[in-house]
């Protein structure tokens, strides 16, 4: 009878030292860690720079024969303190190698207008001539402000010469539109 109850006894303690199955087992696990001699406060918490948001309004076409020019507006200016949102007269593309704007003829594209670009602060008025890279600024806003603090119009005039026929000419004026830090 010793040898059976040693033999249970030896059998159930050798149950007990085998692995539990998985479904037996605890359904989480804790852990644990201490940490010392580190930071002691949350770390500053720092802002993302705020992104310039902005709505330029410049008109899809400018008929000279019945506007007087062309207003550049501002319907949103929030770039941030210390900036300029700038619109400029993209000279690469507007301007020939020579520093020409021409106007084609829309039916005879062999015949072309030369045509003068103004850029002024007031409505109308013919203003500055845009005849260099570095006077194609058309307009500038400050942040938050809708009126430009620098012109805000283009006038366009053509001129006709002994080689221009009747028609109708068109020409694409091209912008920049940029953010920059203010003077």
């Amino acid at each position: 009878m010793k040898k059976k109850a040693l033999a249970a006894l030896l059998s159930l303690a050798l149950l007990l030292a085998l692995p539990l199955p998985a479904s037996a087992a605890e359904a989480n696990t804790q852990i644990y860690c201490t940490f010392s001699g580190i930071r002691t406060e949350a770390p500053p918490i720092v802002q993302a720079p705020a992104q310039p948001s902005y709505v330029v309004n410049i008109p899809a076409t400018y008929d000279t024969n019945t506007t007087p020019c062309l207003a550049i507006t501002a319907s949103k200016v929030d770039i941030g303190a210390g900036k300029l949102l700038t619109i400029s007269v993209d000279w690469e593309k507007t301007f020939d190698e020579n520093g020409f704007f021409f106007l084609t003829n829309t039916e005879k594209p062999k015949y072309k207008a030369l045509c003068n670009l103004h850029r002024s602060s007031t409505y109308g008025v013919t203003g500055e001539w845009i005849g260099s890279p570095d006077r194609t600024l058309a307009a500038a806003f400050e942040d938050g402000n809708t009126t430009p603090v620098s012109f805000g119009y283009i006038v366009a005039s053509a001129t006709a010469d002994d080689t221009t026929i009747d028609g109708t000419y068109t020409g694409t004026l091209y912008f920049k539109i940029e953010v920059q830090d203010a003077p």
